[in-house]
């Protein structure tokens, strides 16, 4: 009987890889040949407007040109490009396109698209469910479809209707961010206190990049985020205070004295999660952000820290780790620091103290909250605050680095 069972089994071994490996291999093949390929999409089949699919490596790009209108589609399946269209990783369309047609860009894993002031129609299938249209037109059009539009404009306008402009190469919502800062010295150095310097470069940086924020903070030297999250203690009451007399806020950026994410990282992790409850019992949509700091010089004499980069990598672990059990995102500062430490030597981060940032350091930390934020593009920011421009352009490169690219 077993060997019955085993002679079937290898017929059907036989039978199926060979069928699997073939299906593999015509999926692959359908792949490919699209690269330069170009497809007549206009309505009245007259090559008016034209699709040209362009091969990057293993990926496509897709470009709608011409003038007019294009026609629709039935179905995802009759798109030209369906086939290839999970690898699309870029969407330009033209002016001179007057509107989008059903299921051009459906199956396509793109988050956002920019659409022409010519396109006045977009069909209810057009997009995927999660993208979200930023039009040129100054005016409502068309939108048959649920997903997000919104309009063009150079001024900041209020109304009915969202309203956008260009930040460098990225589109960006115009309207008012609220941020929350809570954290220590590692949020205030070169600064005292009632003057955070990260906070300060944060709205300078935001200010130059054409983003209007509000940035509120509570800080004190040495205090951990427990100490902050308890409503007996001064700060703590003060942190209530502000989250109860405002249901706004958008961002609330925790940051934790320094060493205590690996030497308490319980400790560290009740104060996230208190602190997590109460924005989330007061505040109607408000992202928590995690600031995670970095190694310093000063701190290597703990048998735990040999070096300023293994510090930074155990911090940004218990940082990565908390992050995970509450589904949060992190400002990766210290990632920053560590890069900086490592491939920029000649620039000093540190305070003279080896262990605060010094102002080169609040800005390259300035630099990573607006990219993890808004994920905004700092390197077309011209504030250099009181560094070089040299510097400054470092800097800003860095924290593209770690955080967008």
């Amino acid at each position: 009987m077993k060997e019955l069972i085993k002679k079937i089994l290898m017929v059907l071994f036989l039978f199926i890889v060979p069928f699997i490996i073939t299906s593999c291999g015509d999926k692959e093949e359908e792949q490919k040949g699209y690269d330069g390929r170009v497809f007549d999409i206009s309505k009245d089949g007259n090559e008016s407007v034209i699709a040209t699919i362009t091969q990057t490596g293993y990926n496509y790009e897709l470009e709608i040109s011409g003038a007019g209108h294009v026609k629709s589609f039935n179905t995802k399946d009759e798109v030209p490009w369906n086939v290839i269209s999970k690898r699309i990783v870029k969407v330009t369309i033209k002016e001179g396109i007057t509107n989008i047609g059903d299921y051009y860009f459906y199956s396509i894993p793109i988050d956002s698209y920019i659409i022409p002031s010519s396109v006045k129609t977009i069909e209810k299938n057009s997009f995927n469910s999660s993208a979200k249209i930023y039009s040129y037109s100054e005016e409502p059009i068309d939108v048959k479809c649920s997903n997000d539009v919104f309009y063009y404009s150079e001024i900041n306008k209020t109304g009915s209707n969202y309203y956008w402009h260009m930040v460098g190469n990225l589109p960006v919502i115009w309207r008012k961010y609220k941020l929350l800062f809570i954290g220590n010295s590692f949020t205030f150095y070169p600064n005292k206190a009632e003057n955070p310097c990260v906070v300060s470069v944060v709205k300078s940086l935001a200010d130059d990049l054409g983003l209007n924020i509000d940035v509120d903070f509570v800080v004190k030297g040495a205090h951990t985020l427990k100490k902050f999250a308890d409503a007996n203690d001064e700060q703590g009451k003060i942190v209530d205070q502000k989250l109860k007399a405002s249901s706004d806020y958008d961002y609330v950026i925790l940051q934790e004295q320094s060493t205590t994410p690996v030497n308490g990282y319980n400790n560290f992790k009740q104060g996230v999660e208190a602190l997590l409850k109460k924005v989330n019992d007061t505040q109607k949509d408000c992202e928590v952000v995690l600031y995670a700091t970095w190694g310093f010089p000063d701190g290597l004499n703990n048998s735990t820290f040999t070096t300023v980069p293994i510090m930074e990598g155990l911090i940004r672990d218990a940082y990565v780790r908390c992050a995970d059990e509450y589904s949060l995102r992190i400002s990766s500062v210290g990632e920053a620091f560590t890069y900086v430490y490592e491939k920029h030597p000649d620039i000093n981060l540190y305070w003279t103290d080896n262990k605060h940032q010094g102002y080169a350091g609040a800005y390259l930390s300035a630099c990573v909250h607006i990219c993890t934020l808004f994920n905004i593009d700092v390197r077309n920011a011209t504030f250099n605050g009181e560094l070089s421009a040299e510097e400054a352009s470092i800097l800003r490169n860095v924290a593209y680095e770690i955080v967008l690219k």
